[in-house]
Order: structure tokens, then C-alpha cells, then sequence
């Protein structure tokens, strides 16, 4: 019908200038000597808005319009490597395709490459690739790292690490990164729902020898009350300064469990334990500018020079009967890492768990 195309052409060409607007006020208000956000995509849904035999999603760059794809309900943040996008499926246990999907950026344009086949429940959630030919995909649902050839796309192998895991014999693998031929993977520890047990109050992080593809050790932070190491379907939350130091950011139960507190942890360049000395606790410290305290870090981007930017949320905003991570109460910060402090972001609203 004439007038149902007129009006899904004219809503495509509203939501790309309002997303291309989105991302330019982004760039305008990042620091000149940071990078922020330097390879995100967008994605926004039009099969809600209107029934039409288009594809579901659009996928902008802040360049072009790159291509199309179906992206999974609740899955994790798609990761970009170089030219290379790998999108996950769904991170809830009732799963729609159970494969990680791999497309191409060729000449300005997305095209499918690949995929590989996951078992049923696996909430595959990230990715690290070690060459062109070696890669990791963490497993959340089952508790296994799958090693796969990210050129052919097969599996090739396989770590288990159900043995970390309390109670129900899966650590809940989260976000991982390498250094030095290791690679460092948060575990979340969650049993029975979105949270750890109230009385286990650590941070737990595998560390894996990526030459034998073996589990070296587990390491436990134990004295700050942290717990919950990484959020499990955001690749930004583990990440690496310029030192080579990693940096894990514990989310703490999203607040929802008495005594568990968020906060960040270190393990510096050389090293495979955490830093005894750096322990930045997020539960209940000030933000500058802001005049209720922080919750945990719903979001964070490390940007450079110990800079990165995200949201944090503030119990002091939620409304009766709420609970962390769906209140709109989460506020835009800069994070001094290397000082320890944190300052507001103005004029930027609230927004929650699922916006950030």
C-alpha cells in the first residue's frame, strides 16, 4: 500500500538521523584526547513499531549504513574485531537460534560470513580473539569456553570450568580479555536467578594458559565485599590501560543483595593475582556534582589516560518497591581510575540497566 511505504520510509529516514544526531552529540562531548566509543554500531528495531516485510534491524556506523540483521532478544553487547562483527544469541535460557553469527564490514557494507553451532542454553556472551585462526567464546549457561577458528568458524576444542562454579556447578563465565599469554575471564557466580548467594561476598576471576588451552588458577578477591566480576553481557567491563594493567569492574549483586558491594579491582602488568593495593569501592561513594551517592557501575567505557565514561546507579532515585538495574535511576560519570573519583556527566537524563 502507497501510504504504508510513504510512512516506513519517512520513519527509517527519522530514526537514522535521530541515531547519526545520537552519535555526533556523543563525539562532541567526549574529551579531544579520547577516543569514545570508537567502533559502536546501533541497533534499532522497526518490526515493533510497524508490521512490514522489512528486515527487524538496522545496523548505522557513524559513517554509513552498514547493512541488516535480526539481532537476538536480551543477547550480549555484538563485538567488533577489526572489520569483523560476531553477534551472540539470546542470553536468556529460552533460546531462538543457538549460534554465534560472524559478518564482515567489505566496501561500506555488512555481509554474513559465517556462524558457529552452540549447544541448547549456552547464553554465549563474549569473545576474545587470540590469532586469526584461535579464538575463545565463553559459554555463561553451561560453563565452558569454546575454542573456535574464527576463519572457518568450527569448533575446535573446549575448557571446563564447571568446576568453579558454587552450588550449582556453573561459575557463570563473563566478560574475558588476554595479556601476556593468559586470559583473564570474570565470573559471576550467580545461582538460581541473576544473583550470587548473600554470603559469598568475592569476586572470582578463571585465569587460563592460552598455549595448552589449561585453567591455571581461579583468583579470589575477598576483603572488599565485591562480588559478581565483570557484567557478563558488556565487553567493556574488563578492560586495559595503557600500563597493561586490567582493570575488572564487579557489579555487586546490582545491588539487590544486602551486603554485597560493586566496586573495581586491578591486576597489573606482570601479574596473574589482583593488586592488594587498589581497591575502588562504588557502593556508597560520592560522585561530584551529584548529590546522592553511587550504587554500582551499570555501564563503564575505558576511554584513556585512566579515563572512562558511563552510568552508575543510584538507589537514592528509585521508586518505591524498585530494585536495582530496571529503576531509571542510573546517572552519566566520568571515571578517574587512577585517582579514584568520579564526577557527573551534565545534561545527560537518567536512564537504567537496560539503556546504558
Amino acid at each position: 500500500m502507497p501510504y504504508l511505504s510513504l510512512a516506513l520510509f519517512f520513519l527509517i529516514a527519522l530514526l537514522t538521523a535521530l541515531l547519526l544526531f545520537w552519535t555526533a552529540l556523543e563525539i562532541a562531548c567526549a574529551p579531544h584526547d579520547a577516543r569514545l566509543f570508537p567502533d559502536v554500531v546501533v541497533l534499532v528495531s522497526v518490526d515493533v513499531l510497524l508490521s512490514a516485510p522489512l528486515p527487524t534491524s538496522f545496523v548505522v556506523s557513524r559513517n554509513w549504513l552498514l547493512g541488516t540483521y535480526s539481532p537476538s532478544f536480551g543477547s550480549s553487547y555484538p563485538m567488533i574485531i577489526g572489520q569483523e562483527v560476531y553477534v551472540f544469541p539470546s542470553y536468556h535460557l529460552t533460546m531462538d537460534k543457538n549460534e554465534l553469527i560472524k559478518y564482515r564490514r567489505t566496501n561500506g557494507i555488512l555481509q554474513r560470513e559465517g556462524s558457529l553451532q552452540l549447544p541448547a542454553n549456552n547464553s554465549a556472551n563474549n569473545l576474545v580473539k587470540l590469532s586469526s585462526t584461535k579464538a575463545y567464546l565463553s559459554l555463561a549457561g553451561l560453563g565452558l569456553i569454546y575454542i573456535f577458528n574464527p576463519e572457518t568458524m568450527q569448533k575446535t576444542g573446549e575448557i571446563n570450568l564447571t568446576s568453579l562454579g558454587i552450588q550449582d556447578n556453573n561459575p557463570d563465565i563473563g566478560i574475558m580479555i588476554e595479556r601476556d599469554g593468559y586470559v583473564f575471564a570474570g565470573l559471576s557466580q550467580m545461582v538460581g536467578g541473576w544473583t550470587s548467594p548473600e554470603n559469598y561476598k568475592q569476586a572470582d576471576v578463571a585465569v587460563i594458559d592460552t598455549k595448552t588451552d589449561k585453567l591455571v588458577k581461579m583468583i579470589s578477591e575477598k576483603t572488599s565485599g565485591f562480588s559478581q566480576a565483570t557484567r557478563p553481557i558488556d565487553p567493556k567491563s574488563l578492560f586495559m590501560d595503557e600500563k597493561g594493567d586490567i582493570y575488572i569492574s564487579c557489579l555487586g549483586n546490582f545491588g539487590m543483595v544486602a551486603g554485597h558491594k560493586a566496586g573495581i579491582l586491578r591486576i597489573k602488568k606482570g601479574e596473574t593475582d589482583f593488586d592488594p593495593t587498589y581497591h575502588w569501592t562504588i557502593t556508597g561513594a560520592s560522585i561530584e556534582g551529584e548529590e546522592k551517592v553511587a550504587g554500582f557501575a551499570a555501564s563503564i567505557c575505558y576511554a584513556a589516560n585512566g579515563k572512562a565514561y558511563g552510568y552508575i546507579d543510584i538507589p537514592g532515585y528509585y521508586k518505591p518497591g524498585e530494585t536495582g538495574h530496571g529503576a531509571i535511576a542510573s546517572r552519566a560519570v566520568v571515571f578517574d581510575l587512577y585517582n579514584q573519583k568520579m564526577k557527573k556527566i551534565e545534561g545527560l537524563d537518567l536512564s537504567n540497566g537496560y539503556g546504558v
